[in-house]
């Protein structure tokens, strides 16, 4: 039997493999890039707000100067800044608004000439995402005194990247990428007349996905507090920029910010911070903090998301008393039913260990695996952490267990190798 399904999943692999190989091979043909061509812009009938990138991304209070870089060499390097970061175009916001754009057009000029056509890393599901929202933001600086034929391969570049998000949504299985392929293709709606369309699907579906993937409450059926925040930063977005086009606010999209925010509100923590629940991280909520200020708090449930909320005087108690989701929802959860985190006085004496998944991917499983689901710290020391460390000049996960005997702190460390598991 376990012979027979070995085989079986050994075979779907395969498939998958195979698949994913004859894809890659035909994006990057001539005949699938030649068919992401239509129709080009006339011009632009809407120029967003670039300040608005400022609720999706964490850059506000960053900058650097467009004066230090130098455009024929900036791509040679995006190996060392990382292709994600550099490619998304992000840093875009961080630029002085009243600086000289000729640089920046060149260094798109020289973008569009070496990535117009697809590449596999360059043009992933995410990164391609936020690269048209970040241009269309910052649209006024990029087209500033720019020539004709600059500004027709500007919007043919733009077009044919939504053409390729467009096609390939209905294989997106990770819903956290498709609100954003679903955000880009709702502003190249409001931006271009000739793509009015663009605008109409993506409100479609984006109320398809949250049928399908939150609660009555409004929260997401993943139970992760930071797939909560985020899509409602999604959300948010979206609403900000349909209301500077001066469009109607679909009713759907104001009814699961205002859940989000409540959910939010519920199970923020005295500290301002999400709790270390289901695969959550110590997310700060400054960049939505003036839309939880401006809530009206509706909510008069003790359990929300799956979390029983006591408050009493100066103890703040959060208990998760749900079970975990579904598996087509479980890709960021951590096991988490009766964790708890307990405050007093604004200070956290009980903690979960949280996601590992700004260490990295080892440890994002190794704390999905872990059991510390509810350690006791004091001074902001843990009984349990994952972290880094040298280990005969190789990088190891960590899981360190801490005991406190008579004020001498004793560890026992376990180093996990990934090839062969040893316990120290």
């Amino acid at each position: 039997m376990f012979g027979l399904k070995s085989v079986y999943f050994y075979l779907i692999a395969c498939q998958i493999t195979l698949i994913k190989f004859f894809k890659k091979l035909y994006f990057s043909s001539k005949n699938y890039n030649k068919s992401l061509e239509s129709i080009t812009p006339k011009q632009i009938y809407y120029s967003p707000n670039p300040f608005l990138l400022s609720i999706i991304t964490s850059y506000s209070n960053q900058s650097f100067k467009i004066s230090d870089i130098d455009p024929n060499i900036f791509w040679l390097e995006d190996k060392k800044k990382g292709i994600e970061q550099i490619h998304n175009f992000f840093w875009l916001s961080l630029l002085d608004r009243k600086t000289d754009n000729k640089k920046i057009k060149k260094i798109i000029f020289i973008w569009m000439i070496k990535n117009s056509k697809y590449k596999n890393k360059i043009w992933e599901t995410s990164t391609l995402s936020a690269r048209i929202i970040s241009w269309i933001l910052n649209i006024d600086i990029i087209l500033k005194n720019s020539t004709f034929e600059f500004k027709k391969n500007f919007f043919d570049c733009i077009i044919n990247q939504t053409n390729h998000l467009k096609r390939n949504i209905k294989f997106e299985k990770n819903l956290s990428k498709k609100i954003e392929i679903l955000t880009a293709i709702i502003l190249t709606g409001l931006v271009f007349k000739e793509y009015e369309e663009n605008f109409n699907l993506g409100i479609r579906e984006t109320e398809a996905l949250i049928k399908n993937y939150f609660d009555n409450n409004g929260f997401p059926l993943s139970r992760n507090p930071n797939d909560l925040v985020f899509f409602s930063k999604y959300f948010i977005f979206c609403k900000e920029i349909i209301k500077d086009s001066q469009k109607y606010v679909p009713e759907f999209l104001d009814d699961i910010i205002e859940k989000n925010l409540n959910c939010i509100n519920f199970i923020k923590t005295p500290t301002n911070c999400l709790p270390l629940f289901n695969g959550a991280t110590s997310l700060n909520l400054s960049q939505i903090e003036k839309y939880l200020e401006n809530l009206k708090p509706n909510n008069k449930d003790d359990v929300i998301g799956g979390l029983f909320k006591i408050k009493h005087k100066n103890h703040f108690i959060l208990i998760d008393v749900d079970k975990p989701p579904q598996k087509k929802f479980s890709r960021s959860y951590q096991s988490g039913p009766l964790s708890f985190e307990y405050f007093i006085d604004g200070i956290k004496i009980v903690t979960n260990s949280g996601f590992g998944n700004h260490i990295s991917k080892k440890a994002e499983l190794l704390s999905r695996l872990t059991a510390c689901q509810s350690t006791l710290a004091i001074n902001e020391t843990s009984v349990k952490k994952i972290e880094k460390s040298i280990f005969f000049g190789e990088k190891k996960i960590i899981d360190s267990t801490c005991i406190t005997i008579s004020g001498n702190l004793v560890n026992k460390n376990k180093i996990f190798n990934w090839e062969i598991r040893k316990n120290i």
